[in-house]
C-alpha cells in the first residue's frame, strides 16, 4: 500500500492586500495572547494553596481548543479560573480559558472568521476564472504533455544510445546491433546485452523470416525485437543500438512504416472457453488472416504532409507448427504462411522447431532463414550454452537436451542420459547427420567472424599508419625545403663575401644537414614501410591492377586502378584514381566523381608504386634493379657537392700561435673553433691595454 500524502494550500498574501492585513492582525493578536498567558499563570487564583500543596503545578498545560487558548487544570478549581471550554475523557481535568483572555480570544475569533470569509470569496472567484479558461488550460496541459513526452523520448535515446532510423515505404527493417531495451534496462546494463541484427527485406526480397535454433537461445526475444522496433519507430522513440558496434561499416538504421503489428505469442489456451493450445493458436492465425485480408493492396494512408503510406502489416508468429502432431503441424504452418504471403503488404517473422518449416527457404525465395547460435565450448563440455546471436542464412537444431540440462532445479542426470540414448537410438541417423552439418556450419561462421574482425582491425591499423607516414613525410619535406633555401642563401654569401669565415659557416651547415639526413628517410624506404615498391623496368601491368600514386600533386598517396592502353608510351601507364579501399570511380559513382575532375590520367611508371608481395627470390637476394632516389632536385644537389668538396684543413692565420700560448689542438667542431677565437680576441685586448698603460 502506498502512503497517503495530504497537502495544504494557502492563498498568497502578496497577491491579495486585504488578506495580508487580516493575517498581520492575527499574528499580532497571537503574540499579545501568548505574552498575557504567562502572566495569567502566575495569578493566585490558579496557583492556590491547595494546588501547591497537592504538588500538581506540572499539570497546568497551555493548549488550543477550537481556536481558544486554554489551560488544563483540575476540575475543583476550574470555575475559579475562567470559562470551561472542554472536559477530558476521565472528567477530572477541565480545559479552561482564563477570564483575562476571553476578550482577546473573541477578537481573534472575529479576525479568523473574517479571514475565512475573505478566502472563500477569493477562492470562488478563482474557480470561476478556471472554469472560464478551462479550454485554454486543457490545451496547455495537452501541449505540456506532448513536450514532456518528447523530452522523455530524447532522454531514453540518450540513455540507451538511441538511433533515429530512416523511415521508408517498402515494409523493410534493417537495424545493425539492436539492443532490447527491456534487457538493457535491467541491472546487467546495456554493455552486457548481446546485440542482434534485425533484417527483413522489402518488396523485392524475402518477405518472411523463419528463425530456428536451440531452446532458450533467444528466438522469441529476436521475434519480439522486430515488433518492438517497428512500434518504437512508429511512435518516434529512438532505436537502442550497441555503443561499440563490431561492424565498422554500420549503415543507417531503417525501419519502414507498418500500419499494423499483429502478434501471436504464448499459450492462449482457455479452459472456460474450451480452447486447447492448438485451437487458440489457430484462432489467432485466423484473426490475423482476416485482418490483413480486409486491407486492399492499393489502399494507402494520407498524412498531414501529403505523404502517402502503404498499409504494411508486420506479423509475428511464435512456435509455429507446435501443439499437435509434428507432420500435421508443419503442414498447417506452411499453408498459413503461404496464405499470408499472398498479400503483398504482409511481412512475417516466425519461430519454429519443425524441420519442414526450417527448410522452406531452400524451396521458396519468399522465405529466408536465420538461427540463434551456441557458444564455442570446449570438448570437455557436455552441453554448450546459448550465445544469443542471430545469424542469417542458416538453420539450427533445437538442442532440447542442452536446454534440459539448464533446468532450475536441475533434472537428474540419469533422466538426461536416458533421453540422449532414446534420441540416438530412435532415429535412422538423418538427425545426427543434420546436427553434424549444422555444428560444422556454426564453427565455420564463428571462424569467419573472427577472421573478419581481424581483417577489419588490420585495415584500420594500416589506414592509420598510412596517414601518419604521409603526414610525417610532408612535414620532413617542408623542413627540407626550408633548409635548401637557407643553404642557397649561404652559398651566395660564401661566393660574394670574402671576409666571412667560410669554414665555420660551412661546418655549421654540414652538421645540420647530417642531422636532417638521419631523420629524413628516402622515398624508397617510405614505400617499403608501407608495403610498396617502385615499378621495375621489366614489370608488366595487368588490367584492373591497383597501384599507389606517388607523384607530387593532389592525388599523391591515393590508390588507382590500371587501364591498359596500347596508344601510350612504354614508360607511361594509364590509371584511374579511386577513393578509400576499393571504391573505384567506375560504376554508380563515376558520374559524381567525373564532375570533380578526377578522370583517367597518364603517369610515368616512376610516378606510381606497386604492392611489395614477398616472393621466393626476394628472401635471398635483391634481384630488382635499384633506381637511385633523390630527396632533393638535381639542380640543388650540386650545392651539397660543393660543400662536400671543401677541404677541412686549418687556414694559415690559425697556424700562428699567439705569444706565450701553446700550439692549438685540432678542433672537432665549429663551436669549439668559435670559442677559441673569442678567447684569443679577449687575450689580445688585455695585452693591448697593458701596453697602453706602460
Amino acid at each position: 500500500s502506498f502512503p497517503i500524502k495530504s497537502y495544504l494550500f494557502r492563498l498568497n498574501s502578496s497577491k491579495f492586500p486585504q488578506l495580508r492585513l487580516l493575517r498581520e492582525k492575527e499574528s499580532e493578536m497571537l503574540k499579545d495572547i501568548s505574552n498575557s498567558f504567562q502572566k495569567v499563570l502566575q495569578k493566585k487564583s490558579i496557583t492556590s494553596n491547595g494546588l501547591k500543596k497537592s504538588g500538581r503545578m506540572e499539570d497546568i498545560e497551555k493548549s488550543q481548543l477550537d481556536g481558544r487558548f486554554v489551560v488544563s487544570i483540575p476540575r475543583n478549581i476550574a470555575s475559579d479560573v475562567g470559562v470551561i471550554r472542554g472536559v477530558s475523557e476521565r472528567g477530572d481535568t477541565c480545559y479552561v480559558e482564563p477570564s483575562e483572555l476571553i476578550e482577546r480570544g473573541n477578537a481573534l475569533s472575529e479576525i479568523r472568521e473574517e479571514m475565512k470569509s475573505l478566502e472563500n470569496e477569493i477562492t470562488q472567484n478563482l474557480i470561476r476564472l478556471i472554469i472560464r479558461g478551462a479550454p485554454f488550460i486543457q490545451s496547455g496541459m495537452d501541449a505540456l504533455a506532448r513536450v514532456d513526452t518528447i523530452f522523455a523520448k530524447a532522454a531514453f535515446g540518450c540513455t540507451m544510445n538511441g538511433n533515429i532510423p530512416h523511415v521508408g515505404n517498402d515494409g523493410k527493417i534493417e537495424v545493425n546491433d539492436f539492443i532490447h531495451p527491456v534487457l538493457a534496462g535491467r541491472s546487467i546494463g546495456i554493455h552486457n546485452v548481446v546485440p542482434i541484427d534485425i533484417v527483413i527485406s522489402g518488396n523485392t526480397g524475402s518477405r518472411s523470416l523463419i528463425i530456428s535454433g536451440p531452446n532458450g537461445g533467444g528466438k522469441t526475444v529476436a521475434l519480439k525485437s522486430f515488433g518492438l522496433s517497428a512500434i518504437m519507430s512508429k511512435i518516434g522513440i529512438p532505436i537502442p543500438v550497441a555503443k561499440t558496434s563490431s561492424v565498422s561499416y554500420n549503415t543507417e538504421a531503417r525501419i519502414d512504416f507498418f500500419a499494423d503489428v499483429l502478434v501471436e505469442v504464448g499459450d492462449g489456451q482457455n479452459v472456460d472457453g474450451g480452447e486447447s493450445t492448438l485451437m487458440a493458436r489457430l484462432n489467432a492465425c485466423s484473426d490475423v488472416i482476416q485482418k490483413i485480408s480486409e486491407t486492399r493492396p492499393d489502399e494507402c494512408l494520407q498524412t498531414s504532409k501529403d505523404i502517402v503510406l502503404k498499409q504494411h502489416s508486420l506479423i509475428l508468429l511464435d512456435e509455429l507448427g507446435s501443439g499437435t502432431d509434428p507432420t500435421a503441424g508443419a503442414a498447417l504452418g506452411r499453408s498459413i504462411l503461404e496464405k499470408m504471403l499472398k498479400f503483398e503488404t504482409s511481412r512475417i517473422i516466425a519461430t519454429t522447431h519443425s524441420p519442414q518449416l526450417k527448410t522452406l527457404s531452400f524451396d521458396d525465395d519468399r522465405f529466408n532463414c536465420a538461427s540463434v547460435l551456441l557458444e564455442a565450448g570446449t570438448d570437455s563440455q557436455k552441453f554448450k550454452l546459448p550465445a544469443f546471436k542471430l545469424v542469417y542464412g542458416s538453420i539450427g537444431d533445437s538442442y532440447a537436451l542442452g536446454a534440459a540440462s539448464r533446468c532450475e532445479p536441475p533434472l537428474p542426470d540419469d533422466v538426461i542420459t536416458r533421453a540422449g540414448d532414446l534420441l540416438s537410438g530412435g532415429e535412422d541417423g538423418d538427425g545426427d547427420y543434420l546436427r553434424a552439418i549444422s555444428a560444422s556450419l556454426e564453427r565455420e561462421k564463428q571462424a569467419a567472424e573472427v577472421a573478419t574482425k581481424a581483417a577489419e582491425a588490420y585495415r584500420d591499423d594500416s589506414l592509420r599508419c598510412r596517414n601518419a607516414m604521409v603526414s610525417l613525410a610532408k612535414a620532413y619535406e617542408q623542413h627540407f625545403s626550408r633548409l635548401e633555401r637557407r643553404l642557397e642563401v649561404l652559398y651566395d654569401e660564401l661566393q660574394n663575401d670574402e671576409s666571412s669565415d667560410a669554414f665555420e659557416v660551412v661546418g655549421e651547415s654540414l652538421k645540420e644537414i647530417r642531422l636532417v639526413k638521419k631523420k629524413v628517410k628516402s622515398q624508397e624506404e617510405l614505400l617499403s614501410e608501407r608495403g610498396l615498391k617502385r615499378v621495375p623496368e621489366s614489370y608488366e601491368f595487368t588490367d584492373g591492377e591497383t597501384v599507389i600514386i606517388i607523384a607530387e600533386g593532389e592525388w599523391e598517396g591515393e590508390s588507382a586502378t590500371v587501364s591498359l592502353d596500347s596508344l601510350i608510351a612504354k614508360d607511361e601507364v594509364s590509371v584511374t584514381p579511386s577513393f578509400g579501399w576499393g571504391v573505384s570511380m567506375a560504376g554508380e559513382q563515376s558520374d559524381v566523381l567525373n564532375q570533380s575532375g578526377a578522370n583517367a590520367m597518364i603517369l610515368k611508371r616512376r610516378e606510381v608504386a606497386i604492392w611489395d608481395y614477398p616472393s621466393d627470390t626476394s628472401w635471398d637476394s635483391n634481384y630488382e634493379e635499384k633506381i637511385p632516389v633523390r630527396s632533393v632536385p638535381d639542380s640543388r644537389q650540386k650545392l651539397y657537392d660543393v660543400f662536400s668538396s671543401l677541404k677541412t684543413s686549418e687556414p694559415k692565420k690559425l697556424q700562428v700561435s699567439p705569444p706565450n700560448k701553446p700550439e692549438r689542438d685540432t678542433f672537432t667542431s665549429a663551436r669549439q673553433r668559435k670559442a677559441a677565437s673569442a678567447a684569443s680576441k679577449r687575450d689580445k685586448k688585455k695585452t693591448s691595454k697593458k701596453r697602453n698603460k706602460r
